[in-house]
């Protein structure tokens, strides 16, 4: 099966991207929003100050790169907080996919053969990866730098040189930086000088990774008043307080690894010798994935994102078998295409079609009409409204129910919104038509959809939002 060049398959995957940063505005969790969007935005009221909660376990230093994304939209001319926001997407996620491309070609040799254009493409097709990689989130963010700390942990593991070992170091120091967790990965540029006896370079990683640790954990003191603050707080904080999120099995991420990787369509018959090469040359993908499990297996909180940082590392150890697949076509293209069919069904509404798009639509709206002062909460038809999308918060929330919505009365001003979900819409849609006027309706994306009509009693706020206002 013939593949296009290298340089077509960069460009392909590039504009994959491109089209990915443009339509996926969403975002997928919570914290990804009180932690981070409400830090940086709007970047005209942001500063270096408001990144800072004395209470809170994240380091500055993980939501400075989004900051300064955004401050630039800013000084660029993107007044509207969601332009700076959807800046902050394109700026990180398109740097991001450059990083794990330059990953893959030192990882892969940097030849012009299928294993090369096989990582590339998949980084861009792979069903989770475009659309999760460029979320303005800490786990994306480090994604890339674990990438190439894959790709330095092989390169070392095969030429054994103390600059693949400092660079791999430093690599991991950065996805450390941006998220604490995966610093527990860079423990395998101490295991590899060990297994090949390489004194030198053990003493030489275990200094230079206590000299980067100790480089991070300094901007600590001046911001938060002691070193490494934070990771200090984060760590107490999850053995404290992890289980409050909930408990899940210590074998909780191995489920998501077997579905993300495609295991079932992995699972075949190879050539002599081909797994045996394999297992020798990627075995420190294997190191750097267990040690990311041995750490999470300590906390009581798993949460599905927290897998997002080692997307990276799943692509590349699935590369070899794809590429072996690929280039025996003509004996195993059921297999391929099965697997392919799977993938892109997936990856359509993964990469893109927004989350969390009606509440997010519904906060763009209000900046854009900063006279409305009210919104009518219909049946808590919301739950939230992201107000960091808005440059300042003209408006109040009053929480009416379906009984009492008939003796509303807001008076002559027009200065309200009423905003109804699927549920209470269907409940007081006549009443609704015939008293005020239908302004806006914002849809959610098609998982979204697909989970109201599945299970609507449990699924209501991922149900679209209609907005109406005074009848005129």
């Amino acid at each position: 099966m013939k593949l296009l060049s290298l340089r077509n398959c960069v460009l392909l995957s590039f504009f994959v991207y491109v089209l990915v940063v443009i339509f996926n505005t969403g975002f997928i969790a919570t914290d990804e929003y009180w932690d981070g969007i409400t830090r940086y935005l709007p970047a005209q009221k942001a500063t270096i100050a408001t990144l800072i909660k004395p209470d809170d376990v994240k380091s500055p230093l993980q939501i400075l790169p989004m900051h300064i994304a955004a401050q630039l939209a800013y000084k660029l001319g993107a007044e509207a907080p969601f332009n700076q926001y959807h800046f902050v997407i394109i700026f990180w996620g398109l740097i991001g996919f450059a990083l794990s491309a330059w990953a893959t070609f030192l990882l892969f040799s940097n030849k012009e053969d299928n294993l090369t254009k096989i990582a590339v493409l998949m980084l861009a097709f792979h069903f989770a990866a475009p659309g999760l990689l460029t979320r303005p989130m800490f786990e994306s963010l480090a994604a890339p730098w674990m990438a190439l700390a894959c790709a330095f942990a092989v390169l070392y593991d095969e030429k054994k040189t103390w600059q693949t070992l400092i660079a791999g170091v430093f690599c991991a120091s950065m996805a450390f930086t941006l998220r604490q967790q995966t610093g527990f990965c860079a423990l395998v540029f101490v295991f590899l000088p060990l297994m090949h006896k390489q004194w030198k370079h053990f003493f030489l990683a275990s200094i230079s990774g206590v000299g980067f640790f100790v480089l991070i954990g300094i901007p600590d003191i001046f911001l938060r008043g002691r070193f490494h603050h934070s990771l200090r707080s984060l760590a107490e904080y999850n053995f404290k307080y992890g289980s409050d999120y909930g408990t899940r099995p210590w074998y909780f991420f191995f489920p998501l690894i077997f579905v993300f990787m495609l295991v079932p369509w992995l699972i075949a018959k190879y050539p002599p010798g081909f797994l045996k090469n394999y297992f020798r040359r990627y075995r420190s993908l294997y190191i750097i994935l267990a040690l990311f499990l041995v750490l999470h297996s300590m906390f009581a909180n798993k949460f599905e994102r927290f897998l997002i940082s080692m997307i990276p590392v799943m692509i590349f150890m699935m590369v070899p078998f794809v590429t072996y697949f690929v280039e025996n076509w003509s004996q195993r293209k059921y297999r391929l295409l099965s697997m392919l069919i799977f993938n892109f069904i997936l990856w359509v509404p993964a990469s893109f079609f927004p989350a969390q798009k009606n509440i997010t639509d519904l906060a763009r709206y209000i900046d854009e009409h900063p006279e409305i002062h009210y919104v009518i909460n219909l049946d808590i038809s919301l739950e939230w409204i992201p107000d960091a999308f808005m440059r300042t918060v003209y408006y109040n929330v009053s929480h009416v129910y379906s009984k009492d919505f008939q003796k509303l009365n807001m008076g002559p001003k027009c200065d309200y919104i009423i905003a109804v979900n699927e549920k209470a819409y269907e409940t007081n849609a006549e009443f609704l038509e015939a008293h005020y006027t239908f302004l806006e309706k914002f849809d959610v994306n098609v998982i979204e959809s697909i989970a109201y009509k599945l299970n609507p009693e449990n699924n209501v706020r991922r149900s679209p939002l209609r907005i109406y206002g005074c009848k005129k």
